[in-house]
């Protein structure tokens, strides 16, 4: 499968799993890259999940005035990686678009993360 430019830079062990895979079904099994797991089903080890350090508290992320806050927007998105990859009627196309939508978040909110 194909994925948005600049997704390998937020988060590579996802990227590498993606472009592996031919289907969502092969993408639904969990796998392990350099030690570490991969799930879809697992808010810590999802898409999302992998860009926030393999950490599942990004409900309470630490802002840039250092607050912890909500991010909506990365629960948000876990949730329609989640529902695309389990193939609940989305395309191949609409998946890059969901990916280039993240980055974009990814790069206007949190890029001093990684």
């Amino acid at each position: 499968m194909q994925v948005a430019e600049g997704l390998e830079k937020i988060i590579p062990k996802w990227t590498q799993k993606i472009q592996k895979r031919e289907t969502f079904e092969e993408l639904q099994a969990p796998c392990k890259i350099d030690g570490q797991i991969l799930s879809i089903n697992n808010y810590r080890c999802c898409m999302v999940g992998e860009a926030h350090q393999f950490n599942a508290e990004y409900d309470s992320q630490e802002d840039r005035s250092g607050r912890f806050v909500e991010c909506v927007e990365c629960a948000r998105f876990s949730m329609e990686f989640f529902h695309i990859i389990k193939n609940e009627g989305y395309t191949e196309k609409e998946f890059i678009l969901a990916q280039q939508e993240f980055i974009d978040h990814w790069n206007e909110e949190h890029a001093e993360v990684n």
